[in-house]
């Protein structure tokens, strides 16, 4: 009659006949590789097209979530929407041409009317300078001109003139001053000059004047001043 024995645990494999069983292998669960992080519209389409037809009639996949419908819908989609950009491209490179040929005319017609003030000026530099044409040789423009300060139009011993002085404006090549015999005008084109001075001949004695001025760069023109008025001698 065989005894149990106190001792056997299944620890200790007495109750295997001295034999340990051996370890079951562990199975990892399989992950699909998408790599969709970097693909572009055309793979993703491409990408769902083969899953739908390899899902299509897989009896391992009965109902498959979502359904292939939307994958096929959604890569559809994509086709469409490329066609869509290819067409507006197409119009975009024809409106890219207009406006280059646009470009051109403007520029040939600058060209032309910069000929005509260089001949019209014969070489004066206060009227080459009015025309709001940079000249050779200027600085390279720094923004846009500041507006004429501390515009004083005073009286003078001459009769039927007035002297007008201003504050120098930065990057002002030239000012141009006009005058009017009212407020509101209309303005007359006294003088274009380089200098921060200037005398109005020529007024009619006990006419009250309206001065005005502003400063031509190479960015163009500044801001009219604030008018000074004066009533000439």
């Amino acid at each position: 009659m065989a005894l149990y024995d106190s001792a056997a645990t299944y620890d200790s494999g007495a109750l295997y006949d001295g034999a340990t069983p051996a370890a079951q292998p562990t199975t990892r669960m399989k992950k699909i590789a998408l790599g969709l992080s970097k693909s572009n519209p055309s793979n993703t389409a491409q990408f769902a097209d083969g899953i739908v037809e390899s899902m299509t009639g897989n009896a391992n996949f009965p109902t498959p979530d979502p359904a292939l419908t939307v994958l096929t819908n959604g890569a559809q989609g994509i086709r469409d929407k490329q066609a869509e950009i290819e067409a507006k491209e197409a119009e975009l490179s024809v409106l890219r041409g207009q406006l280059g040929s646009q470009n051109d005319a403007l520029k040939n017609n600058i060209r032309k009317l910069a000929d005509h003030v260089e001949d019209k000026c014969d070489g004066d530099v206060d009227k080459l300078r009015s025309s709001g044409f940079s000249l050779v040789g200027d600085p390279t423009p720094r923004g846009p001109l500041g507006q004429v300060q501390n515009l004083k139009v005073q009286t003078t011993d001459n009769e039927g003139q007035l002297d007008v002085r201003f504050k120098k404006v930065n990057g002002a090549a030239s000012y141009m001053v006009e005058h009017a015999s009212s407020p509101d005008g209309p303005w007359t084109l006294a003088t274009v000059t380089t200098r921060t001075t200037h005398s109005l001949p020529g007024l009619t004695p006990g006419q009250k004047y309206w001065v005005r001025v502003r400063a031509v760069g190479t960015t163009g023109f500044g801001p009219w001043s604030d008018p000074g008025c004066r009533i000439a001698a």
